[in-house]
């Protein structure tokens, strides 16, 4: 086992690691970037495993097939690199992974185990003129198991199977596979030199980069190459989604103030927990005495919003029978697979993932149950307010339906209203689209009017009795990891709100 973990240390040291390591650029660069510790995650180690267990048994036919009837499932473990500046490197397997892998063999081998002690007892129990059971009954036992416990010398065949691959025996063989040597770096290619291996060339891939920031995965991002981009580290989101937004305010507040030009009365205001609908709770909006008003929360720098879906919040709870399954039938009325019957019942295809533009949904995100309880959490969306409406009725109709089956009481759907379309409230004020406009045409922007496929404190506001379309704050893949916004938007959107706080003080002179 151990020179195949050693034959598997050297494929993974030219393969997957480098697979994992990012940078571009120059040689030096390339350097750079890749000096640090990494870690590659659940590589495959099954048939490695197997092979030197076969080869530590090599010649004995009996154990060969006592190991190729293990159904291991698949055998993973962690490598650990450690790549340093001064050129060395060390590779090593994760000791933690000795545990899961020493539960997956015991438990492996004591499948195999269990059934061939059994044929094996059987056996002896034929030559002897005996059944099973007598020869059971002879050991002194009451039944299999026990007699297995007896062979094996008062130990359970789980405690036998552990013993055999101890955690602490795993480790010492995984320690075995640590690999050291030394890179170095030319031509954009990666030189690998272990301390008793071949050398290997590995030509570095941008493309394999599990956070690159490409046109499939980023629809827009070509039109900005050669720009500065903000973006995550690859582990999170970077909340431009809003605080692009609050940045970019702030950011006009203080050259308005600076700059000493006239501009009417403004308020500013920063709102919390807009994502969960709750964003202008307890907002006292007629105390603010303003007639209008924007808020910050787009995406692309040149998409203007004044159409939001109308949204609701639906669950429904499914109340099940539990019964013992051998005497379920009639009986039981299982909440988690009615669940999945109502589920059924909504149109497939009017989904997020097969939804544009002005096309509503329903979108099921989040679910739990089980015989006695079951529960689906829904948003429904829909721009148009009949067809609002109607989809609300359907989720009802549907519930009633589970009640018709199944007797009353079954299914009980709660629907509230989150937040409604602000276009309503919008309309009657074409100024705040006009003068939208103009800004950012002074600013070299193109202005386009989208429809928001979600919500915005906005459209609180707007119903509230405060018209309140929405600007963009030039962000891009809001709440991914690959969330991205260039430095210039930011700059840009400053100045639109400076211009337009302007050009509505102009207005009103």
């Amino acid at each position: 086992m151990k020179k195949a973990l050693h034959k598997l240390t050297l494929a993974v040291l030219i393969a997957a690691f480098i697979l994992t390591l990012a940078g571009c650029g120059s040689d030096d660069t390339l350097k750079k970037n890749i000096t640090g510790s990494w870690a590659c995650r659940g590589i495959d180690v099954t048939d490695m495993i197997l092979e030197g267990m076969l080869e530590g048994v090599s010649g004995d036919a009996e154990a060969e097939e006592f190991i190729s009837n293990m159904n291991v499932g698949v055998l993973t473990v962690d490598y650990l690199l450690d790549i340093r500046e001064d050129g060395t490197f060390v590779l090593s397997i994760d000791p933690s992974s000795a545990g899961k892998l020493a539960d997956q063999l015991s438990a492996a081998m004591a499948d195999v185990m269990y059934a061939y002690l059994e044929t094996e007892l059987e056996k002896l129990a034929n030559e002897n003129g005996m059944t099973l059971d007598e020869a059971i009954s002879v050991l002194g036992c009451s039944n299999i198991d026990e007699a297995i416990e007896s062979s094996l010398g008062g130990q359970s065949l789980a405690e036998y199977c552990d013993g055999v691959f101890a955690e602490s025996d795993i480790q010492d063989i995984l320690a075995e596979a640590t690999e050291s040597g030394t890179y170095s770096v030319k031509s954009g290619k990666i030189l690998l030199s272990a301390d008793d291996a071949a050398i290997s060339l590995i030509e570095y891939d941008e493309k394999s980069d599990t956070v690159s920031l490409t046109e499939a995965l980023c629809p827009g991002i070509s039109q900005f190459i050669g720009k500065e981009l903000i973006v995550t580290d690859g582990t999170t989101l970077l909340g431009a989604d809003d605080k692009a937004g609050v940045a970019e305010i702030m950011a006009a507040v203080e050259q308005l103030i600076s700059s000493g030009a006239a501009h009417g009365e403004l308020r500013v205001i920063f709102t919390t927990d807009e994502e969960i609908g709750n964003g202008v709770d307890g907002l006292d909006v007629e105390s603010l005495g303003c007639d209008l008003g924007y808020t910050v929360d787009g995406g692309a720098i040149d998409e203007f919003e004044y159409e939001n879906f109308n949204a609701a919040d639906a669950v429904l709870t499914v109340h099940g029978i539990g019964v013992h399954p051998g005497s379920a039938k009639d009986v039981m009325v299982n909440a988690a697979a009615v669940a999945m019957e109502f589920a059924a019942m909504l149109p497939t295809d009017e989904v997020p993932e097969k939804t544009e533009g002005y096309e509503g949904f329903f979108h099921l995100h989040d679910m739990s149950g089980s015989v006695t309880e079951a529960r689906l959490r829904y948003i429904i969306r829909d721009h148009d307010w009949a067809k609002f409406e109607a989809r609300k009725a359907l989720f009802a109709e549907c519930a009633a339906k589970i009640n018709e089956t199944y007797g009353p009481g079954t299914a009980e759907a709660v629907i509230r209203d989150s937040y409604y379309n602000m276009k309503e409230k919008i309309d009657p004020h074409p100024e705040l689209i006009e003068h939208a406009r103009a800004a950012f045409a002074k600013n070299g922007v193109e202005m386009c009017c989208v429809p928001i496929r979600g919500g915005t404190d906005g459209a609180r506001l707007s119903w509230d009795g405060l018209p309140c379309p929405n600007l963009p704050t030039g962000g891009y893949n809001y709440h991914g990891v690959r969330e991205w916004i260039p430095v210039e938007s930011l700059g840009l959107m400053t100045d639109v709100l400076v211009d337009l706080v302007h050009s509505f003080a102009e207005a009103r002179v």
